[in-house]
Parts: C-alpha cells; sequence; structure tokens
C-alpha cells in the first residue's frame, strides 16, 4: 500500500490525538511544579480544596493552566454603577483589610468586603476534632455588606478554612485577588441577588 501525504497526516494526527506531554519528554504542569516547589510543599497544595489547590498552583506558577474564573468582584459591582472608594488596612499588620465600593452621592448605596487571615481567631467548635487537640486552624475570615440607606441587603460573616503554606500578605495586589476570588466563588449568586434589589 502506498504511503499518500494524506495517510501520513492522518496518522500523525492520531498519534498526536493518543500522546501525551510526558510522549515528548515534556513535563505536565504537575509535574514540573512539583519539580520546582519538591514533593513535601506540592502535596500540600494538592490536599488543598481544589479550587484553594488551583488558586495556590498558579500563584507559584503564572503559567499554570487556569479553569474559568468567576468576573471580579470590582467588574460585578461596576456594572450596577458602583465606584471604587478605596482600600483601608485597620492595623499595622498585613493580615486585614476592607474595600469599599459606593454608588451614588453620600452613604446610600455602599458594598464592603471586608478580609481577614488569622489563624488565632476563635473558631466554632465544628472545626475542632471531638476529644482532639483544639489546635487552631488556619482561616480566611470575610464579612460582605451592602447597604442601601443604612439598611442592611446582604450582610455576613463566614469562615473558609484554608492550608498554612506561605505567609499571606493582603498588602500585596496578586495575594488579596486571590482571596477575593475564594470569597466571590462562594458568594458570588448572593452578592448578585442582592445587587438585583437595588435596581
Amino acid at each position: 500500500m502506498k504511503l499518500t501525504e494524506a495517510k501520513l497526516k492522518q496518522m500523525i494526527l492520531e498519534a498526536l490525538k493518543n500522546s501525551s506531554f510526558r510522549s515528548f519528554g515534556i513535563p505536565t504542569p504537575d509535574e514540573k511544579l512539583r519539580a520546582d516547589l519538591g514533593d513535601e510543599m506540592f502535596d500540600k497544595i494538592q490536599a488543598a480544596d481544589p479550587e484553594q489547590s488551583e488558586m495556590f498552583k498558579q500563584s507559584f506558577d503564572s503559567n499554570y493552566p487556569r479553569t474559568t474564573q468567576p468576573d471580579s468582584l470590582a467588574d460585578i459591582l461596576k456594572s450596577y454603577g458602583f465606584k471604587y472608594e478605596g482600600i483601608t488596612q485597620p492595623g499595622p499588620k498585613k493580615d486585614s483589610v476592607s474595600q469599599t465600593w459606593r454608588r451614588g452621592e453620600g452613604p446610600y448605596d455602599s458594598f464592603t468586603l471586608h478580609i481577614l487571615v488569622d489563624p488565632t481567631w476563635s473558631v466554632p467548635d465544628l472545626y475542632y476534632p471531638k476529644g482532639g487537640s483544639r489546635t487552631i486552624p488556619f482561616f480566611l475570615r470575610y464579612h460582605i455588606r451592602l447597604d442601601r440607606n443604612f439598611q442592611y441587603l446582604i450582610k455576613k460573616k463566614e469562615l473558609i478554612p484554608i492550608p498554612k503554606l506561605f505567609d499571606i500578605d493582603l498588602a500585596d495586589k496578586g495575594t488579596l485577588k486571590d482571596m477575593e476570588t475564594l470569597v466571590l466563588k462562594r458568594e458570588k449568586d448572593n452578592i448578585i441577588k442582592a445587587l438585583e434589589e437595588l435596581v
């Protein structure tokens, strides 16, 4: 049987389709990250919640493949007419920030997101193993509030357990955005529902 150019192309495409990066000696993104970080750190990242694990991988490797991310909080609020008012850092530590967006003049419509990363905050008993050590886990604590003329359309305080992989500095814009993304993945529907009441 004569090997035509079309047949050769088809064979090459089949071989590529049935191959992986490994077939060509190219490490997968996870293999590359494991080599860069070491087994112990990579295993800690893998053990985290899948969304958190992906976020941490992206923070260590800017080329790590990304799944579809939710719109940013700023984009959502902007689409409802809110303008960014600014960020405040209540204390000298870099583990707590508040951000505010407002719509219109005065204090009528405002949205506040307060983020605190603190392993020493008192947490509910459900986060402690029964009868075990009361070692305090590491948490992202967030507080979101949407006000209309001093009445809350949404007011919520929640905790997200996160692995203590490295010091989290909320003064760093990239880290703050990562923490916002974790909050938004959990609260996006609630925030949009409350914003709809303003319209």
